[in-house]
C-alpha cells in the first residue's frame, strides 16, 4: 500500500503522519524525536489565546520553534475571533507552518473558556473564528481539528467542516468521538470515511491509531489524506517510523530493545531539562520515564524509581542501572 504525501495549502506533509497536539506532552524535546522518526507534521500542545493575550510566560514559551521540528503546526484555543486573530498573528510570527484551531478539547478548563469542543455547540461562533484566524494567517494554511459533535444526539462535524472550508481552511483533521466520549470507547471510523467524501479538503483522521496497521487499516477504510497518532506516541515515538514503513508498502521496523529504548528516553529527558530548567523538565521527565518504561522488565520499580527524580543525574542514573539489568530500587536515593 503506497500512501502519497498530502499538501495542506503550501506546507508538503511527508509521510502523511501527524503528530497529535498531546498537552503536557508535544513540547519542542518531544516534537523533535517524533520528527525524527518519521513524523511528517508535528503539533506542538495546545495553547490558550487568552494566556497569550495576557503575556502568559509558559505559553510564550510553547511558540518557540526549531527548523529541525519542520513543518510544525501551532494549535490555538479561541473562544472569541478577536483572541483566535491574536493568537494566529503570534503563531506565524513565530515561525508556524500551519496554525490548527482547536474545536475538540473536551476539558472542563478549556470549554469553560468558551473554546475547544465547546464550539461543536456554536457553529455561528465557530465560524466567525475561523474568519478571523484565516484572515490574520494570511498565506499561512490555517486546518480545523474538531469531535463528531457534542454528543451521540448532535452530531454535526460536517457542518462544521462545511463552515471550516468555507472560511478558508485548508485541512481539517476529526477525532472520530463526540466530546462527552472524552477518550473511551472505540472511535467511530465510519465519520472520519462520512467526511472524507464530504469535503474538498484534506481530512486528517484521528482515533485509536497504535501501530503502522492501525494506520493502514484507518486509510484503507476512511480513504483520509493522513491519520493522526497521539496517545501511542508518548512512549514509543518510533511508531512514525513503523508507519511510514506501512504507508510505504514496506516492512515496518521492529520495536527497539530495551538499551535503544532507554537511550532515546535520556535523549528525551535531557532535552527536557535544557528546554525547561533541570527541576521542572525532571518532573516532565518523570512522565516520560513512566511511558518509555511500560512492558520492561521490573517496569513497576522502574516507575517508582521514575517518579522520585529530581535531577539529571538522578536520570542518568536510573536509566544506567535498568540498561545493566541491576536492581533499580538503589538507583535514585530515597
Amino acid at each position: 500500500m503506497l500512501v502519497p504525501a498530502v499538501a495542506i495549502g503550501r506546507v508538503l506533509v511527508d509521510p502523511p503522519l501527524v503528530l497529535a497536539p498531546l498537552a503536557g506532552v508535544c513540547l519542542r524535546p518531544f516534537r523533535l524525536v517524533c520528527k525524527r522518526f518519521g513524523a511528517g507534521l508535528v503539533c506542538g500542545e495546545m495553547i490558550s489565546a487568552m494566556a497569550l493575550h495576557y503575556g502568559s510566560p509558559g505559553s510564550r514559551r510553547m511558540l518557540a520553534l526549531d527548523p529541525a521540528e519542520r513543518p510544525v503546526s501551532v494549535q490555538i484555543a479561541a473562544g472569541s475571533p478577536d483572541a483566535g486573530a491574536e493568537a494566529t498573528g503570534s503563531a506565524v510570527a513565530a515561525g508556524a507552518d500551519v496554525v490548527d484551531l482547536n474545536f475538540g478539547c473536551p476539558v472542563s478548563k478549556v470549554r469553560k473558556s468558551g473554546a475547544g469542543a465547546i464550539l461543536m455547540r456554536s457553529p455561528s461562533l465557530a465560524r466567525r473564528i475561523v474568519r478571523a484566524a484565516a484572515d490574520a494567517a494570511g498565506a499561512i494554511p490555517v486546518t480545523v481539528k474538531m469531535r463528531a459533535g457534542w454528543d451521540d444526539d448532535s452530531v454535526n462535524f460536517r457542518q462544521i467542516a462545511d463552515i471550516a472550508v468555507d472560511e478558508g481552511c485548508a485541512a481539517v483533521t476529526l477525532h472520530a468521538r463526540t466530546a462527552v466520549r472524552m477518550y473511551s470507547g472505540s472511535a467511530h471510523w465510519p465519520w472520519i470515511a462520512e467526511l472524507v467524501r464530504a469535503v474538498p479538503v484534506p481530512v486528517i483522521g484521528n482515533g485509536d491509531v497504535s501501530s503502522g496497521a492501525d494506520a493502514r487499516r484507518m486509510v484503507e477504510q476512511t480513504g483520509c489524506a493522513a491519520v493522526m497518532i497521539g496517545r501511542a506516541a508518548q512512549g514509543a515515538p518510533w511508531v512514525f517510523a513503523q508507519a511510514r514503513a506501512v504507508l510505504r508498502g514496506e516492512e515496518p521496523p521492529p520495536d527497539p530493545g530495551l538499551r535503544e529504548r532507554l537511550r532515546i528516553c535520556l535523549e528525551l529527558c535531557e532535552g527536557l531539562a535544557e528546554e525547561l530548567g533541570e527541576h521542572l523538565g525532571c518532573l516532565h521527565a518523570r512522565k516520560a520515564l513512566g511511558w518509555f518504561g511500560r512492558g520492561m522488565p521490573g517496569a513497576a520499580r522502574f516507575r517508582e524509581q521514575a517518579n522520585r527524580v529530581s535531577s539529571l543525574d538522578d536520570v542518568r542514573a536510573l536509566i544506567a542501572t535498568c540498561a545493566t539489568g541491576e536492581d533499580t530500587r538503589t538507583a535514585v536515593p530515597g
